[in-house]
């Protein structure tokens, strides 16, 4: 997850120099590199018109850095089997209600 913001703050949505372009013309996901770009310089009125799924996935994969850091020191008190089930039970919603304008376009 680190890798994300960390290519999201080196690329610059205004130079368009990302080494990554969208193979998809307009699908639901283009504009995402040059929103999180924008999105990690606090710009989120401009993150939005790049594509209107930014923010919440975005909040998903800070949330989920956050939420890594704090299990791996919570594993010295927690049980792994505790962890696991506490992990999955956080995860897997935030991860549906995050992505899930992407998933109901699949279907």
């Amino acid at each position: 997850m680190v890798s994300i913001f960390a290519y999201s703050g080196i690329f610059n949505a205004q130079e368009l120099n990302y080494p990554i372009h969208s193979q998809c013309g307009q699908c639901i996901s283009t504009g995402l590199s040059r929103a999180f770009s924008e999105l990690v310089r606090f710009r989120i009125s401009s993150a939005l018109k790049f594509n209107p799924y930014s923010l919440q996935l975005f909040l998903f994969f800070l949330f989920q850095l956050i939420w890594r850091g704090f299990l791996s020191i919570a594993t010295k008190k927690i049980t792994t089997h505790k962890m696991l089930i506490i992990d999955l039970l956080i995860t897997i919603p935030t991860f549906i209600i995050s992505f899930f304008p992407f998933i109901q376009n699949v279907f």
